[in-house]
């Protein structure tokens, strides 16, 4: 299954619940609101994932958002297991299996830490289907290396947003404090302010 097939079968499923989903362009990816029956995607940007996501938050019709930034609520944690869950049913529903876990996590931009995590405890794949070796490649555990990584791509940094490298990194929102404490670390060493 491509990336627009599942685009657009997530969106027929958040329809059928009876939210009018309309594209935008937005500064965020797509947004809900359950008690208006609205919502709107960024067809460009958005991701499977994030529609996924949003689905979630429709078939529970969570209503309110504990502060601008509250990836770690109990509904934000809620919706991203379940979409990445369910993404993952359609993915083998539709022929995949964890032979090309790589291919899941291209197609349908779930976290990939995350993924691995939410696919191992639902006892649908067992620990040794994933290939270990893919897992390594990504991310070998050392947060500095991949800050340093990171920031070895920009020629200035103003800046630096966490949950930006947490998504470039497929590593889970839970590594939010510890990458923030390694890019403070690293702007002491090299005497600038984070």
């Amino acid at each position: 299954m491509k990336k627009d097939e599942l685009l657009d079968l997530i969106l027929l499923n958040i329809e059928r619940l009876g939210i009018v989903m309309n594209p935008a362009t937005l500064d965020q990816y797509a947004i809900i609101n359950c008690e208006k029956c609205i919502g709107v995607y960024d067809p460009i940007s958005v991701t499977p994932f994030i529609l996924a996501h949003e689905l979630i938050h429709a078939k529970y019709r969570d209503k309110q958002r504990h502060c601008d930034n509250d990836v770690l609520s109990f509904e934000e944690k809620r919706a991203n297991k379940e979409a990445i869950l369910l993404l993952w049913e359609i993915y083998i529903e539709q022929g995949g299996n964890s032979d090309y876990f790589t291919n899941f996590i291209e197609v349908s931009g779930c976290p990939f830490e995350q993924s691995i995590t939410f696919i191992r405890e639902s006892n649908d794949v067992s620990a040794e289907s994933i290939n270990e070796e893919i897992i390594q490649s990504t991310f070998d555990g050392n947060l500095r290396s991949c800050a340093i990584d990171y920031i070895s791509r920009f020629d200035t940094i103003e800046f630096i947003r966490v949950y930006d490298f947490l998504e470039a990194y497929n590593l889970s929102y839970d590594l939010y404090e510890d990458a923030r404490h390694e890019f403070n670390e690293l702007a002491h060493q090299q005497g600038f302010a984070y």
